[in-house]
């Protein structure tokens, strides 16, 4: 199961628009939520490390930054897929 993370989800508020900006170059799948919660998918920890950075710096409010993990019916799919 090692290699399970898909991307890395990081969860801010009081993100000012440039910051987000700058972070949604890490972060292809941003959206905001209703209540101006920001939320960013990044690919890999490096640009989740990097759109943390920018954050932090902006001096956004971090709530959460969390793995996302593939199940394991999606790599059973996967392995099956390839054959």
């Amino acid at each position: 199961l090692a290699g399970s993370v898909a991307a890395v989800e990081i969860t801010a508020s009081a993100v000012p628009p440039e910051a987000l900006a700058r972070a949604q170059a890490e972060a292809p799948g941003a959206s905001v939520r209703p209540g101006g919660r920001v939320v960013l998918t990044c690919p890999d920890e490096a640009g989740a490390q990097r759109a943390l950075a920018i954050l932090v710096e902006a001096k956004a409010r971090v709530h959460a930054l969390a793995p996302v993990r593939q199940s394991l019916e999606d790599m059973l799919l996967r392995e099956v897929e390839r054959g």
